[in-house]
């Protein structure tokens, strides 16, 4: 491959693994600080049915729900409680209605209002024991971002697609201008990638932990590759 062309896509993949990453953290950090902030010790079980917005901007009121279902043969009526960050933070307790082995679907919105540690919105939900099913409980963090004509989804929609399409198209002229003795070359860099999308994973399912587990592999060896090249 020429200088030119290897230089190029170096710079798109590159640029594609920086703004992978930097969703990755960006989502684990929301996640892991809104467990720090609504911490109690409370020994809940983890509850799976919240579903919230990964950014919003400022001028935007975006809407998280929990989606509670009722496995049980008669009707329940469980109460569950919203709480919500902020300078003073708010919370409300409700009550509703769930028909056996079905889902009730409860909604609540947030908003600039609601941002607290200087760019997060964080929320959590707990519904209460009901019939055979115990207090469950989740939380998660909104990022805030400071930018103007786009909506939180747009920005994480473009973002992902722009990562990927960048990731994909480096690898792809890499490999396309190198004969097989030397695409062992793209091994660490096919690694990375692998990493990195993981880690994208992790943090957009709101699994912190795995999360940093694959964002501390991916930054290393993405220092140990650009080390490894301007020695070169």
């Amino acid at each position: 491959m020429s200088s030119k062309k290897l230089v190029t896509s170096s710079i798109i993949f590159f640029a594609g693994i920086a703004l992978g990453l930097a969703l990755a953290i960006l989502t684990v950090w929301s996640n892991y600080e809104a467990v720090r902030y609504f911490f109690t010790g409370a020994p809940y079980g983890p509850f799976s049915g919240m579903d919230c917005p990964v950014f919003v901007t400022r001028s935007e009121t975006a809407t998280i729900s929990a989606s509670i279902f009722n496995a049980n043969d008669q009707i329940a009526k469980p109460f569950y409680k919203v709480e919500v960050s902020g300078p003073l933070g708010r919370s409300f307790k409700e009550q509703i209605s769930i028909p056996p082995h079905q889902t009730q679907k409860v909604e609540w919105t947030v908003n600039a209002d609601d941002i607290d540690l200087g760019s997060f919105i964080f929320s959590k939900v707990t519904v209460l024991a009901f019939i055979k099913t115990p207090t469950r409980e989740a939380t998660c963090g909104i990022f805030v971002v400071n930018l103007n004509g786009l909506t939180g989804k747009e920005v994480l929609g473009t973002s992902l697609v722009l990562s990927l399409l960048a990731i994909t198209i480096g690898l792809g002229m890499w490999e396309s201008r190198m004969d097989t003795a030397t695409k062992g070359f793209m091994q660490p860099q096919r690694v990375l990638a692998f990493v990195v999308l993981l880690a994208m994973l992790s943090g957009l399912m709101g699994w912190w932990t795995a999360g940093i587990l694959f964002i501390v592999p991916a930054a290393l060896l993405l220092a140990i590759i650009l080390l490894g090249a301007l020695r070169s």
